[in-house]
């Protein structure tokens, strides 16, 4: 009987999924170029970008539509969407921000109409945006100082007006850049690769993790962890709310800044921070507990990884069909040889019930001295990192279990869902095709948005 009431409700749970169909949300726009979704608090808003005007859609909980609305294109468009937020009832902000200001597009649904504020402006001479992001339904703006180790730390409205705007002092503290060199917050902070945002405890692509300067945002709190050197990583913390502030930082499990090549990264997750040192010979990853103690030391060499609970493989994609090939490393030997001569070097960690898994490894672009142009066209933006994190890169991972008391745990069956890899293998489906714009999830549910050429719909494919 256990049985049959066990296929009886994975029959039930089945025909749910059947039942979730395709949403087509009307345009007039002939040719989508770029697609944004933001959903917060069971509001989803749609924003449909041709080459003059702008559509914004707001759609209810079940993804019917409820209004749309038209705008021009604004001038200053071609700049960076970095944010939105949806702080009143049937309005929605979008964010965009320039070398020297920041603007700000309201749509008001119920009253059929857009609003655009007066720029939000800086002495450029005096300080420098490094960071902007909306949590909730605020918008906030980070700054350097050029003269001294603060931050300047700004709350806007959708009128671009600050609701907060204080000094967040780190004077006094220690920051480097390359293998021992001490430097300013500001040019530890500042670089051409934009700071890439980690969903803490969520899985994600080594990619995202390789990222030399990283943030995530837990429990109201800022966290920004800084690996811009190979011999420590510095953490710095603002309280949204009150901003208060901490600075802490950790040496790296093996600090030998002489070799030739060291490379660094870390990861936090559930109240502890992992570090990973690489080098030509060995990988060594270090758990740190909510204080920064030292809790677990792992060591892979050539001839040894007896921590490894999960698989070693080599993703890559194959030639002409931009699809993942998935290949097993057998010995940690031809793991670090793979990845010795790779620019890139990460590890992640997430928890999974009362389990931690962490993956650690190294990667590279096909073409050489592309870092800069990598993370800018691939990891910040660019429709194909969307539905396949590796495209044209070489990836080398290991993937390891640890349970409650940080022993490997052979027996825990690792998650290995990839739900993205499954679409792009599907018949057909190719991320090259401009008509894809986006994947997204609403209702626990998985969706990729395209427009057929000649459509007077945009799409939204559940999957």
């Amino acid at each position: 009987m256990k049985y049959i009431a066990t296929l009886l409700l994975l029959c039930f749970l089945g025909s749910l999924q059947a039942q979730v169909k395709e949403v087509k949300i009307p345009t007039k726009l002939d040719n989508i170029t770029q697609a944004y979704h933001y959903n917060t608090d069971n509001k989803n808003f749609f924003f449909l970008q041709s080459r003059k005007q702008l559509q914004g859609v707001q759609l209810t909980d079940s993804l019917t539509e409820k209004q749309s609305l038209f705008t021009t294109i604004p001038y200053y468009f071609d700049d960076t969407v970095v944010a939105f937020t949806a702080a009143e009832e049937n309005k929605a902000t979008m964010y965009i921000t320039t070398a020297k200001d920041i603007q700000a597009k309201t749509f008001d649904f119920k009253q059929n109409r857009t609003t655009t504020a007066a720029p939000f402006t800086w002495n450029d001479k005096e300080e420098d945006s490094f960071l902007h992001f909306s949590h909730g339904d605020k918008f906030y703006a980070l700054h350097t100082r050029f003269q001294n180790n603060q931050i300047r730390f700004l709350q806007l409205d959708a009128n671009l007006k600050p609701q907060k705007d204080t000094l967040v002092n780190f004077t006094g503290y220690n920051f480097y850049l390359g293998s021992n060199s001490q430097v300013s917050l500001n040019q530890a902070l500042q670089d051409s690769v934009p700071m890439t945002y980690i969903e803490m405890n969520q899985p994600t692509d080594l990619l995202k993790a390789a990222a030399q300067r990283k943030y995530y945002i837990h429990n109201d709190i800022l966290y920004i962890t800084l690996d811009t050197s190979n011999q420590s990583t510095e953490i710095l913390s603002i309280d949204l709310n009150t901003q208060k502030s901490t600075y802490a930082s950790y040496p790296q499990p093996f600090n030998k800044p002489h070799l030739k090549h060291p490379a660094s990264n870390s990861m936090l997750f559930d109240n502890k921070l992992v570090q990973a040192y690489f080098d030509k010979q060995f990988i060594s990853i270090l758990l740190r507990d909510e204080q920064g103690e030292p809790l677990k030391t792992f060591n892979m060499t050539k001839d040894n990884a007896d921590f490894i609970t999960g698989e070693m493989i080599m993703i890559r994609n194959v030639r002409g069909l931009f699809k993942d090939q998935h290949t097993s490393v057998d010995k940690t030997g031809q793991f670090l040889l793979s990845a010795k001569n790779n620019s890139l070097h990460g590890i992640i960690a997430y928890p999974v019930g009362d389990h931690i898994v962490m993956q650690f490894g190294s990667a590279n672009r096909n073409k050489p001295f592309a870092r800069n142009f990598f993370f800018d066209v691939f990891i910040n933006g660019s429709k194909t990192n969307m539905f396949n994190p590796y495209f044209k890169s070489i990836v080398v991972l290991a993937t390891t279990a640890l349970d409650q008391q940080l022993e490997p745990d052979f027996s825990f069956a690792i998650p290995n869902e990839d739900k993205l890899r499954t679409l792009r293998r599907k018949r057909g489906f190719s991320i090259t095709n401009n008509k894809y714009k986006l994947v997204f999830k609403a209702n626990n549910q998985d969706y990729y948005g395209k427009q057929e050429s000649g459509s007077k719909t945009f799409d939204l494919v559940p999957f």
